[in-house]
């Protein structure tokens, strides 16, 4: 499970409070299709099972960094890049 808080900005009712209309849960994946383990896979510059692949990702310091919030979108882009050797540009 992910341990990043997330902060959500919505309508402000008025009195100072946030007030959101909607908040989703879609923890089986039912409404959002998750490629990422599959769509990685072909950027890794060498062959790797799933089964590795999804262990490299939870074991990742860079993924762990920007679940907890401690790192910027644009320092999780080029710190997972240089991580895993992806002939990628973070831009």
């Amino acid at each position: 499970m992910y341990d990043r808080a997330i902060n959500l900005k919505a309508s402000n009712s008025g009195n100072g409070e946030s007030v959101a209309d909607v908040l989703l849960f879609d923890l089986g994946g039912v409404l959002v299709d998750f490629a990422g383990f599959r769509e990685l896979k072909s950027f890794v510059p060498e062959p790797i099972e799933d089964d590795e692949i999804r262990r490299r990702w939870l074991a990742s310091p860079s993924v762990r960094a920007f679940e907890l919030g401690v790192s910027s979108d644009e320092d999780f882009a080029n710190d997972f890049i240089a991580e895993w050797s992806l002939e990628l540009d973070s831009a």
